[in-house]
């Protein structure tokens, strides 16, 4: 799936914002973690597998990073169908890991212009 500039860039923030509300020990709420259940589900139907994004890029961080979004994907997928959960904890490793390969990614004028949009 192809995503725009702008799809790009809104990935990049949300995943930003969802770090930054790990780092600041924001409340997890009933509406937050059913909004965040959607988001794991919707990043699993963008990509199939994260261990083959760019598979020309072959730095070892980002193919352990790739590596480590599947498995972390997979496990929340899992909980949320088993349980109707996923553990907060997964799941901010894995946004983290997929805020570092966007970085990884971006072009320095890419991630200059999300940082302007974040107010960072």
């Amino acid at each position: 799936m192809a995503l725009t500039d702008e799809h790009r860039y809104s990935n990049f923030i949300q995943l930003s914002k969802t770090c930054e509300f790990f780092e600041k020990w924001g409340r997890v709420t009933e509406d937050w973690v059913v909004e965040h259940k959607k988001l794991i589900f919707t990043y699993r139907h963008w990509i199939s597998d994260y261990s083959e994004v760019n598979a020309d890029i072959q730095d070892h961080d980002f193919r352990f990073r790739c590596s480590e979004i599947e498995r972390m994907l997979n496990h929340l997928c899992e909980d949320i169908k088993t349980n109707g959960m996923f553990d907060p904890i997964v799941y901010y490793g894995m946004v983290c890991h997929m805020k570092k390969i966007c970085e990884f990614i971006f072009s320095e004028d890419e991630l200059t212009q999300c940082m302007e949009l974040l107010q960072i």
